[in-house]
């Protein structure tokens, strides 16, 4: 059984799969009578009210969900399976790494688990849709009236158990059963392969078998037949699937009463007639017997019989007598009617050997209809002689009371009689089965199951009697043996390993049960039954990826490198089938436990493929909590690249958190996990789209001055607001390092590798979105608590910063002297000395992060001030232009502030050597331009303004003129000095006319805040 989580670890991961909410603790769960839906509602309404889900700048939980509305429905409907799943898997990680060894038990105690949660839904479906299904299986549909009053009562229900009008159909009872019959198979079968390590299944079987020392002459054959199945593996394997088909057909197959009752209608006596046996063939032997007053037994050769002792229709002659070995002694028949009730009662005993029924069950059936005679005829000589009654106890309810040799005869006799042309089919499949015959029982096969249980009921009884012949000669004598021929055995000449495979392809292509065997869960039980779980797995897999193939290139299937070909004759499993695609991932985890590493397989990666389909599904249906879980199952690599691509949707920063505490708990690699993330968007990125991109400059001014007296404006709007989602993907995945503690270093990197992505190939608004999404000042809050242990911005003023985090330690009565003298005597302290060393540290790791996040903040301010500056030239009414001066003033602000920091030692630092060469691209794209727009905007601004900017034009060719000036040697190592010269002289004139306009008006002169003013520009008339 699955652990109850009384251990600290198991009460660690109990609380993984939901959302973190600060205000909900999810305690306790009685996993029988909650309803997921409901809990799913609860979980979507407390997350609604969280402010980190409610925030502009990003999408929320409901836009996703909403996104994926029609997978959250499919997901609501088998999602509380789904995480009873999940959280048993779980529990089984945390026992399997606490032993740290294959542990056959556990991995038998897991497919339990699986089992009891498909029979739990079972219970729960039967109740609301258990009677719909009873009348599907008896071949009446209802009235329409009856289907919707039904139908609508199963809602009603549903809402009343919290499901809120979700909908489970007929057909989710079905495949559910079907599913609860694999696991049971799988049961089954690893018991039975591992029967080595089944501690506990060895106890028991020694408990009841009692194994008998030593086979005598005088043994019974059901003593024999317990030894063989205990010293053969393969015959323990074949009785066991033999068993559980009986046990599947006796669980959901019809009521035997229901199958029998169109024979039972066309037999016309009504019901409670059964004891009448032969009811019309009895009254025209009597009536004969009156039209001939004759005493005695009629025979056939009487005379005149056989021109008028015929059936109703006139076509067959009778049977004379009543016995029931009339029909084939006399070579006659029964009339229509007896004909429909001989064929039901022989149905009736072969539904009831088919499911497995005891002799003693059987005989009692016979018993009230009269008919023991039947039950007699079935039974062999020697007690439990056939695979059907062997296979029903270790211990047999009477010992054997027949002759040594009876049980191999008596099955040859029935042989005999199943091949008689003139008894019913279902006779004729009767003594077929006893007999360990093929082709008479396959003629009333109706299902997939039918066909397995003939098939291997003969397997198990050739299996035996080859046991008997080389094992125990004296109970097989040849010279009897002679005298009856036994069934044909041609399929079980093969390799007796390969036969389950033959049976399964055979299924594949019979008319009967090709479409059934197109079933993912009979494909699946077809596997486990032929023992090629694993190329089953591939081949599901290698469709998978032709699939995904062929709808183009996949974000989670990768081409396959394999040169096999995809199954055509079996079906594929598809993306869409989430249910096959759950049991057959854990199915193969099962197998890996059991020490099938599928990671060392040259198939590995289409083996995968299934198991990263099955967490794709998760990921679109909402159970986020479950990926880290399925995905730590996978090759390392294998889990990088499917994390990698399915975190990053994940929006909720509380999400994230949550996630990589639970990849830690797992020992995934998240560094790893986020480097292929960004490794695989930038596979994902067009590099065509890239190279057109670089080929054409970057430019902001216009080509001409839309006026004679002003420079080239800067182009409205030349950031924009496309950014594509591979680059939303991009600073969603930068936002994912946030979460990590510390890595302050590759953080930073990471930041510049995005940055150089998107201003190389120009993407402004992909920049200008990560500036403001994740802005150094960010960064450093969330990175210095794990760090410095305290969240502080780096790049603010050391001593403001520390005056800052010990805001309100000192008393408002103590005076200003007395806090500068506190302020000294911390900048002596040695842990200030240190904080600040690390600080500084951070700070120089980051330069380029910093630098890139300055060049983004200039565009942004001079795409703001181009905007505003545009709607300044297009107004000409004086209140207009009034209104307008404030906004002009503000961004002419911003951008001062945001250019300043460019023109001394910008981008001048490579990050590392590789960098240098990309970085001096983008300073020779973006410096000259933005240099360019910058003394247009002064200019403009000189005008609109005031006449006092023009000067820091001058002060900029002073900057750009200093001997160890950066920027001039930029200038000139694009060959565009000349256009800086040009734009700084038509700045110089226009102070000129500037100064000459202003010196007949001003009649002071203003200062700038360095104290300077335009005299020196005045020029004076002689």
């Amino acid at each position: 059984m699955a652990p109850s989580g009384d251990s600290p670890a198991a009460n660690t991961r109990e609380d993984s799969w939901e959302l973190p909410n600060p205000e909900h603790t999810r305690g306790g769960k009685e996993a029988d009578q909650e309803s997921l839906v409901e809990r799913n509602e609860e979980r979507d309404g407390e997350s609604s009210d969280d402010p980190m889900m409610s925030s502009p700048d990003a999408l929320t939980a409901g836009d996703v969900e909403e996104a994926f509305h029609p997978l959250r429905t499919v997901a609501d409907r088998v999602g509380y399976q789904v995480e009873l799943f999940a959280e048993t898997l779980d529990k089984y990680n945390i026992k399997k790494r606490q032993h740290k060894r294959v542990d056959h038990q556990r991995v038998f105690e897991l497919v339990g688990e699986y089992k009891r949660i498909a029979l739990d839904t079972v219970k729960r479906l039967e109740k609301y849709h258990g009677p719909e299904l009873r009348e599907r299986l008896n071949g009446h549909q209802g009235s329409q009236d009856g289907q919707q009053s039904r139908h609508m009562n199963i809602q009603d229900e549903h809402t009343d158990l919290g499901y809120h009008g979700l909908q489970t159909s007929v057909e989710d009872l079905q495949r559910w059963q079907l599913e609860a019959q694999t696991w049971g198979l799988l049961d089954g079968l690893l018991k039975a392969r591992y029967r080595g390590s089944v501690v506990e299944v060895q106890a028991a079987e020694k408990k009841a078998i009692e194994l008998p020392r030593k086979i005598h002459r005088y043994s019974s054959e059901s003593e024999v037949w317990t030894r063989f199945l205990a010293g053969n593996d393969l015959a323990w394997e074949r009785h066991t699937i033999l068993n559980w088909l009986m046990g599947c057909a006796d669980t959901t197959g019809q009521d035997i009463d229901t199958i029998i009752e169109h024979l039972e209608s066309d037999a016309d006596r009504g019901t409670g007639l059964w004891a009448h046996g032969w009811l019309y063939t009895k009254e025209a032997i009597k009536g004969q017997k009156r039209l001939r007053s004759w005493p005695q037994v009629l025979e056939p050769t009487s005379p005149g019989i056989g021109s008028t002792h015929l059936s109703l229709d006139k076509t067959e002659t009778l049977v004379t007598q009543l016995d029931p070995d009339a029909t084939t002694r006399q070579g006659c028949t029964l009339e229509r009617q007896d004909e429909y009730f001989e064929n039901a009662t022989w149905l009736a005993c072969w539904e009831m050997i088919r499911r497995g029924k005891s002799w003693d069950k059987l005989r009692e059936w016979c018993q009230e209809r009269v008919e023991a005679w039947r039950a007699l005829s079935l039974r062999a000589p020697s007690a439990q002689s056939t695979a059907v009654q062997l296979s029903n106890s270790f211990q047999p309810t009477t010992r054997a009371t027949g002759s040594v040799q009876s049980g191999p005869l008596w099955r040859r006799m029935c042989y005999a009689a199943a091949n008689n042309t003139s008894i019913s089919i279902y006779e004729s499949a009767v003594y077929g089965v006893l007999s360990g015959d093929i082709e008479t029982v396959e003629e009333v096969c109706r299902s997939w199951d039918d066909f397995v249980f003939a098939y291997y009921n003969a397997l198990l009884l050739h299996q035996f009697d080859t046991y008997l012949q080389s094992e125990h000669p004296n109970r097989l004598p040849t010279s009897l043996l002679k005298q009856f021929n036994a069934p044909s055995c041609a399929i079980f000449y093969d390799e007796p390993g390969s036969v389950g495979r033959v049976l399964v392809d055979k299924l594949k292509t019979n008319t009967k049960t090709k479409l059934e065997a197109q079933n993912p869960l009979k494909m699946i039980q077809g596997c486990l039954i032929a023992n090629t779980f694993d190329e089953f797995v591939f081949r599901q897999g290698l469709a998978l990826s032709s699939v995904a193939k062929a709808k183009g290139k996949s974000a989670i299937i990768p081409p396959s490198n394999s040169t096999v070909q995809p199954d055509s004759s079996s079906a594929a499993i598809t993306f869409e089938d989430y249910d096959s695609l759950r049991v057959l991932t854990h199915m193969i985890f099962l197998f890996q436990d059991l020490g099938i590493d599928f990671r060392r397989s040259v198939h590995c990666a289409d083996i995968e493929n299934i198991v990263v389909a099955y967490i794709d599904f998760l990921k679109l249906a909402g159970k986020t909590g479950t990926l880290p879980l399925y995905a730590s199952r996978l090759s390392k690599k294998r889990t990088a690249l499917c994390l990698g691509r399915e975190l990053n949707d994940i929006l909720v920063p509380q999400e994230r958190k949550m996630l990589t505490e639970l990849m830690k708990q797992l020992r995934i690699d998240v560094g790893m996990v986020l480097r292929t993330q960004m490794q695989l968007i930038f596979s994902d990125i067009s590099s065509s789209q890239k190279a057109r991109q670089r080929a054409e400059p970057f430019r902001i001014l216009e080509n001409h001055a839309t006026d004679p007296q002003m420079l080239r404006p800067i182009k409205k709007d030349f950031i924009g607001k496309d950014i594509s989602d591979h680059e939303h993907a991009l600073l969603r995945c930068l936002e994912w390092y946030l979460v990590l503690e510390g890595r302050w270093d590759v953080t930073s990197l990471t930041g510049v590798t995005i940055y150089m992505q998107f201003l190389t190939s120009k993407r402004l608004a992909a920049a200008r979105a990560l500036s403001k999404k994740v802005p150094f000042s960010r960064l450093s809050t969330e990175k210095t608590a794990s760090i410095l242990g305290k969240k502080i911005d780096v790049s603010t003023n050391l001593e403001s910063s520390d005056d800052a985090e010990n805001e309100g330690l000192g008393s408002s009565r103590v005076t200003r002297l007395r806090e500068k003298q506190m302020l000294l005597r911390r900048r002596r302290s040695s842990s200030a000395q240190r904080s600040r060393a690390k600080r500084n540290y951070l700070l120089s790791v980051s330069k380029t992060f910093i630098e890139f996040e300055q060049l983004v903040v200039a565009l942004d301010a001079l795409e703001t001030w181009a905007n505003v500056a545009d709607q300044v030239r297009s107004t000409t009414d004086p209140p207009g232009l009034k209104k307008l001066k404030p906004p002009l003033i503000d961004a002419t602000d911003k951008v001062v502030a945001a250019v300043e920091p460019l023109l001394s030692g910008w981008l001048v630092t490579p990050v590392t050597e590789d960098d240098d060469e990309t970085e001096e691209e983008i300073r020779k794209a973006y410096l000259p331009e933005v240099v360019l727009a910058y003394v247009s905007v002064l200019h403009f601004a000189g005008y609109a303004i005031s006449r006092d900017l023009l000067l820091r034009c001058m002060d900029l060719g002073a900057t750009v003129a200093a001997p160890d000036s950066d920027v001039a040697a930029c200038f000139m190592s694009v060959g565009r000095m000349s256009e800086l010269v040009d734009a700084l002289a038509f700045t110089s004139k226009s102070i000129l006319r500037a100064n000459e306009q202003g010196s007949k008006t001003n009649k002071g002169r203003k200062k700038t805040r360095h104290g300077q003013t335009l005299d020196l520009w005045t020029v004076k008339s002689s």
